[in-house]
């Protein structure tokens, strides 16, 4: 046996050797306080699945898609957004059924959740806001005269597009479908729609006398329009406009709108005491009837008084006149409405057509029938004026802060001419570019059928 293999008997058995330090445990720092090492981390506690099906839902569903629709509100709010287009008034720049993307931030700053109406992403579903009224931070020099912008209805607070006709400081009137702003006309060239690949019939829904839905038609017309260096291609059609129509007030102040030929009664001179029915000239009709007078001719949708072009302003001023002093006039006092000249009155504040308009259909309700009768010549009136302001309307000065919003599809827009000037802060952004777009608006049908030539069209 070897020497190292002798051990004394009575010799202490060596101690195997024990390694202390392993993975999950690193050293002591030397001269470290016993205790006070690094702390071991904690391993994560995983949240149980919940149980019931109410707990189910919220986590599995409600949660995860209310946090997508706050992250896509707060992104279309402040940043980008993209609006469809569900009518013609912006053809033939912007089509039904294109979406358009619209810049938030190219006025200003807008915080999230503003405006009066809130939708739901990817729905047509919106509700009234609570937190509308947080202004907005504006910067640079403000929207321009010819941007394409969105914003909201000052009377109904839907949101649409249209176009800036007049910034603020501007004069703007319309006569015969002629823009003018500042004195200056505008310069028109007619188009062929075959040739630019425009469009070339169209049609509207319209009430007829039995009050059911029906639709007119008419042939497509297009004008180049210049004006202040700006040239734009905007959509007319002269078949809605008034035009050979007169407007006959007879002895007891009512008036009939009559064309240049009249349905008269003539009696036959091979039977007498029989009358036939017969067209005859407009002419021959006020010869006939003395006192009957024609107020206004209408022709291209140019009023004219005894031959003489006049504005929109100077023939409502002949319209409404009898509504300025006197027994009528006390009704619509009575109402919190009034006239002066052109201007429409509601508590003694000028304000846009629609809104009088609207105001006078909450309020005759409370009127006795005398008192009804009374206005209701105003009332013929005023739809008169609203038919005529597609192409005769102003001059209107626009004040600080507002703009004059006009569709490029003149005879089928519903803009300014109605509801007035809209105030920067109700501008929402500025449309530059149609992301996608489906005919006729069918996104959702089956098959769906996609504009592909409208993708990714900027707007000019």
């Amino acid at each position: 046996m070897s020497q190292d293999a002798e051990q004394p008997n009575d010799a202490p058995a060596e101690a195997p050797k024990v390694h202390t330090a392993t993975l999950s445990e690193p050293k002591a720092n030397p001269g470290a306080e016993p205790g006070k090492g690094k702390k071991l981390k904690k391993p994560k506690k995983e949240r149980p699945e919940p149980e019931t099906a109410m707990g189910k839902l919220w986590h599995n569903w409600v949660k995860p898609i209310g946090t997508v629709i706050i992250i896509v509100v707060v992104f279309r709010s402040m940043l980008l957004d993209w609006n469809d287009v569900p009518t013609g008034s912006m053809e033939p720049e912007i089509h039904v059924g294109d979406r358009i993307a619209v810049n938030r931030l190219a006025y200003g700053l807008q915080f999230p959740l503003t405006g009066p109406q809130i939708g739901i992403p990817f729905t047509p579903v919106q509700f009234d806001n609570p937190l509308d009224g947080i202004p907005q931070i504006n910067w640079g020099s403000g929207p321009s005269r010819g941007d394409i912008v969105t914003f909201w209805n000052p009377v109904t607070s839907v949101r649409m597009v249209k176009r800036i006709v007049a910034v603020p400081g501007d004069t703007i009137a319309m006569n015969g479908g002629q823009l003018t702003i500042n004195g200056e006309a505008a310069g028109y060239t007619d188009l062929d729609a075959v040739a630019e690949g425009l469009p070339l019939r169209t049609k509207w829904r319209v009430i007829n006398a039995l009050g059911k839905k029906d639709y007119g038609y008419a042939d497509l017309e297009y004008r180049s329009e210049s004006l202040l260096g700006l040239t734009r291609t905007v959509q007319h059609i002269e078949k809605r406009w008034l035009d050979q129509a007169n407007l006959i007030e007879d002895i007891d102040g009512s008036w009939d709108l009559l064309g240049d030929t009249v349905e008269d009664e003539q009696p036959d001179p091979l039977r007498p005491g029989i009358f036939n029915k017969v067209e005859i000239s407009i002419e021959d009709y006020l010869a006939k009837y003395p006192l009957k007078k024609r107020v206004v001719r209408f022709e291209s949708g140019t009023p004219l008084i005894d031959g003489k072009e006049v504005s929109h302003n100077q023939l409502a001023s002949v319209l409404l006149k009898p509504y300025e002093s006197g027994e009528r006039a006390d009704v619509l006092d009575r109402l919190g409405l009034g006239i002066n000249a052109h201007e429409l009155l509601i508590d003694g504040e000028p304000v846009p057509y629609e809104f009088f308009s609207v105001a006078l259909e909450q309020k005759v309700p409370l009127l006795g029938d005398r008192e009804k009768i009374l206005l209701q010549r105003l009332d013929g009136s005023l739809r008169l004026l609203g038919e005529l302001r597609m192409t005769s309307f102003g001059p209107v000065t626009i004040g600080e802060g507002e703009y004059f919003m006009v569709g490029d599809n003149r005879n089928n827009s519903h803009d300014s001419r109605f509801f007035g000037p809209v105030k920067r802060s109700e501008i929402t952004g500025k449309a530059f570019a149609v992301a996608f777009s489906f005919e006729d608006n069918k996104m959702f049908a089956l098959p769906p059928d996609p504009a592909w030539s409208r993708f990714f069209k900027d707007l000019d």
